[in-house]
């Protein structure tokens, strides 16, 4: 029997930034990413007992609950204290890093995104999992060249 597909939580209310994210970390990473519009939806998802992810990538700023918040009350939860977390933003201040990182976040992902920073940021943590394979390290596809990097400092 085949071990399970690792999940990933993409908390991200712009469809347009989510669906090339999604469809990259599936072909890459072979992967099911589960998007969430808002921060309600992917606490909602993250407290489903039936579910289990891997890793969450959230926006800062969303409906109903910010991602802060959802930082927040994933560190506060015992059974999700220790999920890897990443910001993905289009902005961030120092004063946000700074509480980010106090709330042990992961890391920090730039809009727009770039499927190498993609890879650069997540491959350590999905390479972990259980039903890595050859294909997840080799496997390419090409989102959007016109992007340039950006890096939070």
């Amino acid at each position: 029997m085949s071990e399970p597909v690792p999940q990933i939580l993409l908390v991200e209310d712009n469809r347009s930034v989510a669906e090339p994210i999604r469809l990259y970390l599936e072909c890459i990473f072979k992967c099911k990413v589960i998007i969430a519009e808002d921060g309600a939806h992917g606490w909602w998802f993250l407290s489903d007992p039936n579910r289990k992810f891997e890793l969450c990538i959230s926006d800062l700023e969303l409906p109903n609950i910010s991602g802060m918040q959802l930082l927040t009350r994933i560190r506060e939860t015992p059974d999700l204290r220790y999920l890897k977390f990443f910001f993905c933003t289009a902005w961030c201040t120092p004063e946000l890093v700074w509480e980010a990182t106090s709330l042990k976040v992961n890391g920090f992902i730039v809009k727009p995104v770039l499927t190498a920073e993609l890879k650069t940021r997540f491959t350590p943590f999905l390479e972990e999992l259980p039903n890595n394979d050859s294909t997840r390290k080799s496997s390419s596809i090409i989102l959007n060249s016109t992007h340039t990097s950006k890096h939070v400092k």
